[in-house]
């Protein structure tokens, strides 16, 4: 099964646990005791509890009425924008249903490969004077072979790098599950854009003939169709994927290390 899910979980945890922060630096769901410190220690009226299950954590943080509990334990994503300056379109659709995200699975408790990816644009301005550059990159870990910077193909725009970051760590993955080594992947990505268009927008694109609701046809399509294909080749390996959605510039070492590959391949 494919999954959707928010921010970053360590493959190692053996036992889950869901830091819900309703009041702090950053709210939502963290995976860990030191992520959630950074975001509740020091910060007036705090409010933040520690879970067994993320039902029970996305609960708490839709619960209104709960007041100041203090002394728990984390979920980043404070809302950030969905789109980066690229000037490309929002298509709001809400139909075409995500995964679904079963936390409290045994999927939680099984190894898993963690994959970073991010996409760079540099001269925006100039984009229509072809003057604009993007790159996209991957990070799997420190001195990892598969890590990847390269220059985006086609349009050069953010987004787009950030789909063909998400598309090149899904074809090593089919790469994977076709040699039998791993089974199960987590992309971790700032990108809610890429999230949505992968495994929530495509649904109702591909019914429309894909063209968008302003009756436009929708921008990278190529990409779309690549990233959807790997995860049904992936699944049909008893494989899947989970993306994770986490927020950009926010001091995640694996996020900051895409970034860079991203930038340098702006460059390439």
């Amino acid at each position: 099964m494919f999954r959707r899910s928010i921010p970053l979980l360590s493959s190692a945890s053996k036992t889950m646990k869901y830091y819900a922060v309703k009041n702090g630096r950053q709210t939502g769901i963290f995976y860990n005791w030191p992520d959630c410190a950074r975001q509740v220690k020091g910060y007036s009226h705090c409010q933040y509890r520690l879970f067994k299950n993320k039902a029970d954590a996305i609960s708490y943080l839709n619960d209104s009425s709960e007041n100041s509990d203090q002394n728990q334990e984390y979920y980043s994503d404070e809302s950030e924008d969905y789109y980066s300056d690229d000037n490309e379109e929002y298509d709001s659709d809400d139909n075409g249903g995500y995964y679904s995200d079963d936390s409290d699975s045994d999927y939680d408790q099984t190894p898993v490969v963690e994959v970073y990816t991010d996409g760079a644009s540099k001269n925006n301005q100039g984009a229509r004077y072809g003057a604009s550059s993007a790159g996209y990159g991957v990070f799997y870990g420190p001195n990892d072979s598969r890590n990847f910077s390269g220059r985006v193909s086609g349009e050069q725009t953010n987004n787009r790098g950030e789909l063909q970051a998400i598309n090149h760590a899904l074809y090593n993955a089919v790469q994977d599950v076709r040699r039998g080594l791993v089974n199960h992947y987590r992309i971790i990505t700032d990108s809610q854009y890429a999230i949505d268009c992968i495994t929530k927008w495509v649904f109702k694109w591909q019914r429309n003939g894909w063209m968008s609701n302003s009756g436009r046809p929708v921008l990278n399509r190529d990409l779309i169709e690549s990233c959807r294909n790997h995860l049904a080749t992936i699944q049909s390996h008893n494989g899947s994927v989970e993306f994770c959605k986490i927020r950009g510039h926010s001091g995640i070492y694996g996020n900051e290390m895409a970034d860079q590959l991203a930038v340098e391949g702006c460059y390439r």
